[in-house]
C-alpha cells in the first residue's frame, strides 16, 4: 500500500470525506487485478549525485523497485507515428506503486525499454492507476 493509504487506513469511516470511502477501494482493486492478471516487473531510476573534483568523476546511483503490472498495446488510432510510435506499448500499474518518471527503464519480458510518458486515473489526486507509455 501506498504512503498515502498508511496514513489514511486508521481514519473512522464515519470521519472520511466521501471521496476516500471510494478511492481506497478503488486502489485495492486495481492492486488486486493486475497482481492476478500481470507479472512482476523492474523499474531503475538513475539519480545524478555529484561531481568529485579530486578525481574529475561525476557519479549517480540506481534505484530499483518491483511492481505488478499488465501489458497493454495501443490500438491504431492511437498511433500517431510522433507521441505513440509503432512499437510502442503501455504498462498498467496500480497507483500504489511508486509513480514511474520519463526516462525511467523497466525490464519486461527480458527486454529493458525506456518510460516515455505516465498518465494517471487519480479521482480526488488519489492514484488508482497508471498508465506507462514505454519505448525500446
Amino acid at each position: 500500500m501506498s504512503i498515502t493509504g498508511k496514513l489514511i487506513v486508521n481514519i473512522v469511516a464515519v470521519d472520511a470525506p466521501i471521496w476516500l470511502t471510494v478511492t481506497l477501494p478503488a486502489q485495492k482493486s486495481a492492486l488486486r487485478m493486475i497482481s492476478a492478471k500481470g507479472g512482476s516487473v523492474p523499474f531503475t531510476r538513475s539519480i545524478p549525485g555529484g561531481y568529485n573534483p579530486a578525481t574529475g568523476d561525476a557519479f549517480s546511483s540506481e534505484t530499483t523497485w518491483y511492481t505488478p503490472a499488465v501489458i497493454d498495446t495501443y490500438s491504431r488510432k492511437e498511433i500517431d507515428g510522433s507521441m505513440i510510435q509503432q512499437n510502442d506499448f503501455k504498462l498498467l500499474i496500480p497507483g500504489v506503486a511508486p509513480r514511474p518518471l520519463s526516462g525511467d527503464s523497466v525490464v519486461v519480458a527480458g527486454v529493458t525499454v525506456w518510460v516515455v510518458s505516465v498518465e494517471a486515473v487519480a479521482p480526488a489526486g488519489v492514484p488508482i492507476l497508471f498508465t506507462v507509455q514505454c519505448r525500446k
